[in-house]
């Protein structure tokens, strides 16, 4: 019976999920998932976000004809696999990238990261509390002249 079980624990430690997780634990000594646990449990984990919703913006705008029109001179050359684009119109197409898809990606991300950075939320937080004592000193004071009336 003993050699029914180390023979089961053999056939199981040699298939490919097995074989593949022993070689990643090797190749990576901190798994993936541990990463992904630790940075969404993380209090920067907003702060990792706005990166990368920031960075995915950027890459959708950049490819977008809408955005930066200059990219749709490019795609005539993609139609013929020979065709290789002028290097100048390689780079005016980049520079127009950069300013119009890039350029304004990252000064949005940077302002969100900037808010966080300078306890907005806290400043929010107080300021809403200012508001709901000012609405409590206006409505009793209303309701004294009401009562003096």
């Amino acid at each position: 019976q003993d050699d029914q079980h180390a023979n089961r624990d053999v056939a199981a430690s040699n298939n490919s999920r097995q074989r593949h997780k022993r070689k990643n634990s090797k190749r990576y000594p901190i798994s993936p998932g541990r990463i992904q646990k630790a940075t969404l449990d993380s209090p920067s984990r907003g702060r990792i976000k706005t990166l990368l919703d920031g960075a995915l913006r950027a890459g959708k705008a950049a490819r977008n004809e809408d955005i930066v029109p200059e990219i749709a001179t490019l795609k005539q050359y993609c139609l013929d696999d020979d065709a290789i684009p002028p290097k100048e119109l390689g780079i005016a197409v980049t520079e127009a990238v950069v300013e119009r898809a890039i350029a304004p990606s990252v000064a949005s991300c940077v302002a969100r990261l900037s808010a966080m950075e300078k306890d907005t939320a806290k400043q929010i937080s107080r300021m809403r509390q200012r508001v709901y004592s000012i609405v409590d000193e206006v409505t009793e004071q209303n309701m004294y002249a009401c009562l003096r009336g």
